[in-house]
């Protein structure tokens, strides 16, 4: 049953027989032999199929929280039976923010200097994404903002509060010793993320409760692009504070800090509130308290 349930989920996601068999590693026939099966034994249809996967029933909607559930909970129970007989071992599935990145190896090396029989799946995603995977237990823990209106499903744990800095190549003629305000930065040839990102979002909303709107030449929802435009001398950005390390270590970019006012956003290690966690959640979550 557990094994079907699985087949069920993977192939809910990607809504095709052949590619969830690919991605199972088995037939095509046998995916859909299982998910016959599954069917007989619950006594509902799941899938609305013709020749081909066309979408999933109400009944296969309400199997499918079920399934993702029961999955959850069984992978709870295999990693505490691994736990009894050799020690806390698994795999970690984690969904970061860019601005993450930086400090996340200071966790993980610490984790599995203690922990040499566990593995890290790092994934770069969206704050909303990681949120939405986290419900769907995609993820087993989220590196993000943490939101005033949170699913009551969640918890989180506090990290550090993120604030923003301009990045402007060394040619543009800008006094690096001053602390700059918002009304100066308007004059600058200025790229932003676009404003789909979770940063422009927390940057536009607090700046136009203070009357400043920028308008960017350009926008881009790549961190690492904006960078390289800034380096190629034409272009000023403005950053998250935790990747100041990262930016000065271009000789060519300089960064200035930015007041007036000072915007911050708490970021935090998100993940289900879930009784019993797995134990290799519970051990992270017990690390992170005590950064």
């Amino acid at each position: 049953m557990i094994e079907k349930l699985e087949f069920f989920i993977i192939l809910s996601k990607e809504k095709h027989f052949g590619k969830a068999a690919q991605k199972i590693g088995i037939t095509q026939p046998t995916l859909s032999a299982a998910i016959q099966s599954l069917e007989d034994q619950l006594g509902v249809l799941l899938i609305r199929r013709g020749t081909r996967y066309q979408e999933l029933t109400t009944e296969g909607r309400r199997v499918l929280d079920w399934a993702k559930k029961i999955c959850s909970d069984t992978k709870v129970m295999k990693e505490e039976m691994k736990l009894l007989k050799k020690g806390l071992a698994g795999s970690l599935k984690i969904g970061i923010i860019p601005s993450v990145e930086p400090l996340l190896p200071k966790i993980t090396n610490s984790f599995l200097k203690k922990n040499p029989n566990v593995n890290f799946e790092i994934y770069s995603k969206s704050s909303n994404e990681i949120l939405n995977e986290l419900v769907q237990f995609e993820l087993d823990i989220g590196f993000t903002y943490i939101e005033d209106n949170m699913s009551e499903k969640l918890m989180y744990i506090p990290i550090f509060s993120e604030s923003y800095f301009l990045i402007v190549h060394k040619d543009i003629k800008i006094d690096e010793k001053k602390v700059l305000n918002w009304n100066e930065i308007k004059k600058l040839n200025i790229c932003l993320l676009t404003k789909n990102m979770r940063k422009r979002k927390i940057l536009d909303y607090n700046l136009s409760k203070q009357g400043v709107y920028l308008k960017p030449k350009l926008e881009a929802d790549s961190l690492l692009t904006l960078l390289s435009h800034v380096n190629s001398g034409e272009w000023a950005s403005i950053f998250p504070y935790a990747l100041k390390k990262l930016v000065d270590s271009n000789k060519d970019i300089i960064s200035i800090p930015i007041s007036k006012p000072k915007i911050t956003k708490s970021i935090g290690m998100i993940s289900l509130k879930k009784e019993p966690n797995t134990p290799l959640v519970s051990a992270i979550l017990n690390d992170i308290k005590k950064f």
